[in-house]
């Protein structure tokens, strides 16, 4: 048995690119679920894609073959890394609209040039590379891309038609996006955009819990050291902060504005979202879903 260089993914595609606006250099991961020579395939920006590329690629397979969604042009920003560790700094520093305001070892801060380089760079290179309807996109992204989206849709919303927002970061520098919405509501009397936002009904502290009490009794189980530190995938409400923004949204009833939300109840920060990749691209184009009610707490 050989080696061989050719992608294991079918249907996609790798190419380097190197932003002046960021001043990196990215790997462009594309992916086409569908394409036909008689139709003109939306676009789908994907970030995070070192880790989820391949998952949204047989996801969208299937919703092809039940033609939930139409011929979809898949283009995923990441990087040059060897391993998943490797992309932690810099979607730190992509994804994050403002320097933390904390004790932390990534850079942080740097999503307006990213913005700017898919506005300004990435999307003229697709355009001319392929051949898409550049009025006709989705933006899908998960915690940190979950945070970058909001952000996106409060600062520039035409840069995408559909934004699927996943257990967004809105915790992040003290719940500042809250104010970046109010700054936009302030000056502006519309919000043009259809948008899916989703969150697993155990990113709460409640579920955190049940994370490392797990933990704990596996570790107990096996003979591992009981009393040692365990893993925490985080401590904030997320499901409580993601109804917030979706409740504060909908109530500056913007005209332009398609709104709907989800809890996938037994679904934890890093368990859930390939699932709410399938629910957001099935609402998004009008494709049969049944969105799952608000958790509700006495």
């Amino acid at each position: 048995m050989s080696a061989s260089d050719e992608n294991p993914i079918l249907h996609s595609e790798v190419h380097y690119f190197t932003s002046a606006a960021v001043g990196s250099e990215f790997r462009i991961l594309i992916g086409k679920a569908g394409l036909t020579e008689d139709a003109t395939p939306v676009v789908l920006y994907l970030p995070d894609a070192d880790q989820s590329f391949g998952g949204v690629m047989n996801v969208l397979a299937g919703l092809r073959w039940a033609g939930y969604v139409p011929p979809t042009l898949v283009v995923g920003i990441g990087y040059r890394v060897q391993d998943e560790a490797e992309t932690l700094a810099p979607r730190s520093r992509d994804l994050t609209p403002s320097t933390y305001q904390g004790d932390t070892e990534w850079p942080s801060g740097g999503a307006p040039q990213f913005l700017q380089f898919i506005r300004d760079e990435l999307k003229p290179w697709v355009a001319t590379m392929f051949d898409v309807d550049p009025d006709d996109d989705v933006y899908f992204g998960f915690s940190y891309g979950g945070l970058f989206g909001t952000y996106v849709l409060l600062t520039q919303p035409d840069t995408f038609k559909r934004y699927g927002i996943a257990s967004p970061s809105l915790w992040f520098n003290a719940y500042s996006m809250f104010e970046l919405e109010a700054a936009y509501a302030t000056s502006h009397d519309d919000l043009v955009a259809k948008v899916y936002f989703s969150v697993g009904g155990l990113e709460t502290p409640e579920g955190n819990g049940i994370h490392e009490a797990w933990l704990r009794d596996k570790r107990a189980a096996t003979g591992a050291e009981a009393g040692a530190e365990v893993e925490r995938i985080g401590e904030f409400n997320m499901v409580e902060d993601m109804q917030r923004m979706v409740a504060v949204l909908k109530s500056r009833a913007f005209p332009g504005l398609t709104l709907d939300s989800e809890v996938l109840h037994d679904e934890f920060h890093l368990t859930g979202g390939f699932a709410q990749f399938s629910h957001g691209m099935r609402y998004l184009f009008g494709a049969p879903l049944k969105v799952q009610p608000p958790i509700t707490r006495s």
